[in-house]
C-alpha cells in the first residue's frame, strides 16, 4: 500500500502464491483518500480477504493452511505481530494510533482464520521490483 503525496490518493496492490505459484494477484487498485500507513493495512485486508474467499469457492477451508505476509511496512509488520510501537505525542498521534491499532486487530482477526502465521519484513526496493510502485 502507498500514498501520493502523504495524505493523498491511497492505493494498494498484492500478490498472493501457493506452494511458489501465483494464484491472485491485485495491480494498484484505489483506497480513496488518507495516509500511507492506512494504505498499507487495508492492502493486508484486502489481500486477506481476497484470499478467504478464493480458498471458500474452491471449497477449502483457510484453517487448513498457513499463511506468511511479506511487507515493506514496518509499522504493519510489528502491529500485526504484536510488538509495540512508538506513537507520536499529542492528540493527534494518539488518535492516529488508535486507528492504526483498529486496522491490526482486523487483519489480525482475518490471520487468525488460518493455520498459522508470520509476518516477514522486505525492503521496499523489492516491492518497487514487484509491483512498480
Amino acid at each position: 500500500g502507498g500514498c501520493k503525496p502523504n495524505p493523498g490518493r491511497k492505493y494498494g496492490s498484492y500478490r498472493v502464491t501457493l506452494n511458489g505459484d501465483e494464484v491472485l494477484r491485485r495491480e494498484r487498485f484505489d483506497l480513496g483518500h488518507g495516509t500511507n500507513n492506512e494504505a498499507e493495512f487495508e492492502s493486508l485486508e484486502a489481500a486477506l480477504e481476497g484470499t478467504i474467499r478464493g480458498l471458500m469457492a474452491a471449497g477449502l477451508e483457510p484453517r487448513m493452511y498457513e499463511v506468511r505476509v511479506v511487507t515493506d511496512s514496518t509499522i504493519l509488520a510489528n502491529r500485526v505481530s504484536g510488538k509495540k510501537v512508538k506513537a507520536m505525542g499529542g492528540p493527534a498521534g494518539a488518535e492516529a494510533a488508535r486507528r492504526m491499532a483498529e486496522r491490526a486487530e482486523r487483519c489480525v482477526a482475518k490471520l487468525r482464520l488460518f493455520a498459522g502465521y508470520e509476518v516477514g519484513w522486505t525492503d521496499r526496493e523489492a516491492n518497487v521490483l514487484q509491483f512498480g510502485h
